[in-house]
């Protein structure tokens, strides 16, 4: 159970050397439709497209400046992955307090008409960059959510994917990125069913799991709600993208999507 202060995750950012191809296989997959392209990504020298995933978002981005942040993290992922792990919040001026008493860096405060977002510095959470964010209006899954613009519900698809269950974190010492994380997010560490340290973020697992030496830590998976795997394996196989049927996985962006009945519990 997540704890009474833990945020609630809402999307995964991915990173992509350009916006196409990789959009197009997004949507050919998963059966997904663009709710949002923000423009004000571009101050950070990137463009997206914000596509829901029930009432979960998956945004897909690419630099389009020489100088993007983004293209230190393409230097060490140079097919892209998992950029952004971003969750929201009803207290967000105690939780910039919070990260600011644990020393850690807050690379972006951005506060629009009814939104306000936090980014800490990914060397100072381990893993990815972590996001916190509160929309004024109201907390309500369903409801309006700025980066993904202003009409997002139309755009909602279902037939192949519902939710995101649960993201995975590879990390030379998963244990101790987990307590990080944990505090960070005010939220208790449990186990799934394989001993694997998790954080339950409103109904979504961060797990964390160990990573070879020659692998870079990161997002390494993400756990899909299928509502028809049949279908989004045999788009994968269409796409040449590696497909393990009997796990009922595909490989794309140097991730393992998995495609799950339902969320996970936790054991212990």
């Amino acid at each position: 159970m997540a704890g009474p202060n833990a945020p609630r995750f809402r999307h995964l950012c991915l990173m992509a050397p350009t916006l196409e191809p990789g959009l197009s296989t997004l949507q050919r997959l998963f059966g997904l439709a663009v709710a949002h392209r923000d423009p004000i990504v571009a101050r950070w020298g990137i463009e997206n497209a914000v596509l829901p995933v029930g009432h979960h978002f998956i945004e897909l981005c690419a630099p389009i400046r020489a100088d993007a942040p983004a293209r230190r993290y393409l230097s060490r992922r140079p097919g892209g992955g998992g950029y952004i792990v971003v969750t929201d919040c009803a207290d967000l001026p105690r939780r910039r307090a919070h990260v600011d008493r644990l020393g850690l860096r807050v690379v972006t405060d951005l506060e629009l008409p009814g939104f306000r977002t936090l980014q800490l510095h990914p060397r100072d959470t381990g893993g990815c960059m972590l996001e916190f964010n509160t929309t004024e209006v109201g907390g309500a899954t369903d409801g309006a959510y700025l980066p993904a613009g202003p009409d997002w519900q139309s755009a909602v698809r279902t037939e192949r994917i519902g939710a995101i269950a649960a993201i995975e974190l590879r990390a030379r010492a998963p244990e101790r990125m987990a307590a990080h994380w944990a505090q960070i997010c005010e939220a208790p560490v449990s186990r799934d069913a394989a001993g694997t340290p998790q954080l339950d973020l409103g109904g979504t697992w961060l797990r964390f799991a160990v990573c070879g030496d020659d692998d870079a830590e990161g997002v390494a998976g993400v756990d899909l709600v299928a509502n028809d795997a049949a279908a989004v394996l045999a788009s994968a196989r269409e796409l040449g993208l590696p497909v393990d049927a009997a796990a009922g996985s595909l490989q794309w962006l140097s991730i393992a999507f998995r495609l799950v009945a339902a969320r996970p519990t936790a054991l212990r």
